[in-house]
Protein backbone atom coordinates (compact mmCIF):
# COMPACT_ATOMS: atom_id res chain seq x y z
CA UNK A 1 0.00 0.00 0.00
CA UNK A 2 1.35 3.41 -0.93
CA UNK A 3 1.24 6.24 1.59
CA UNK A 4 1.74 9.95 0.99
CA UNK A 5 4.78 11.63 2.52
CA UNK A 6 6.17 15.13 2.66
CA UNK A 7 9.75 16.10 1.87
CA UNK A 8 11.71 19.33 1.64
CA UNK A 9 13.77 19.32 -1.56
CA UNK A 10 16.20 21.87 -2.97
CA UNK A 11 14.73 24.06 -5.70
CA UNK A 12 17.30 23.02 -8.31
CA UNK A 13 16.32 19.36 -7.82
CA UNK A 14 12.64 20.23 -8.22
CA UNK A 15 13.42 22.07 -11.48
CA UNK A 16 15.41 19.05 -12.68
CA UNK A 17 12.55 16.73 -11.73
CA UNK A 18 10.01 18.90 -13.56
CA UNK A 19 12.11 18.99 -16.72
CA UNK A 20 12.86 15.26 -16.53
CA UNK A 21 9.20 14.31 -16.12
CA UNK A 22 8.21 16.64 -18.97
CA UNK A 23 10.93 15.44 -21.35
CA UNK A 24 11.14 11.75 -20.51
CA UNK A 25 7.97 9.68 -20.86
CA UNK A 26 9.51 7.07 -18.55
CA UNK A 27 8.05 8.84 -15.48
CA UNK A 28 4.34 9.56 -15.03
CA UNK A 29 4.95 12.31 -12.48
CA UNK A 30 7.38 13.51 -9.79
CA UNK A 31 6.16 10.90 -7.32
CA UNK A 32 6.94 8.16 -9.84
CA UNK A 33 10.41 9.60 -10.46
CA UNK A 34 11.14 9.79 -6.70
CA UNK A 35 9.87 6.25 -6.09
CA UNK A 36 12.00 4.92 -8.97
CA UNK A 37 15.07 6.75 -7.63
CA UNK A 38 14.52 5.39 -4.12
CA UNK A 39 14.12 1.83 -5.45
CA UNK A 40 17.42 2.21 -7.30
CA UNK A 41 19.12 3.59 -4.19
CA UNK A 42 17.69 0.74 -2.13
CA UNK A 43 18.92 -1.91 -4.57
CA UNK A 44 22.41 -0.36 -4.63
CA UNK A 45 22.47 -0.24 -0.84
CA UNK A 46 21.50 -3.91 -0.66
CA UNK A 47 24.19 -4.77 -3.20
CA UNK A 48 26.79 -2.80 -1.27
CA UNK A 49 25.81 -4.41 2.03
CA UNK A 50 25.96 -7.90 0.50
CA UNK A 51 29.34 -7.11 -1.03
CA UNK A 52 30.69 -5.78 2.28
CA UNK A 53 29.36 -8.85 4.08
CA UNK A 54 31.06 -11.15 1.58
CA UNK A 55 34.32 -9.22 1.86
CA UNK A 56 34.13 -9.39 5.65
CA UNK A 57 33.61 -13.16 5.48
CA UNK A 58 36.60 -13.55 3.17
CA UNK A 59 38.81 -11.42 5.44
CA UNK A 60 37.78 -13.36 8.56
CA UNK A 61 38.65 -16.65 6.84
CA UNK A 62 42.10 -15.31 5.96
CA UNK A 63 42.81 -14.36 9.56
CA UNK A 64 42.22 -17.89 10.89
Amino acid sequence: MKKPISATIEEDLIKWMDSTVAADKKYRNKSHLIETALELLKSQDISNNNSKSAQSTIKSKRVK
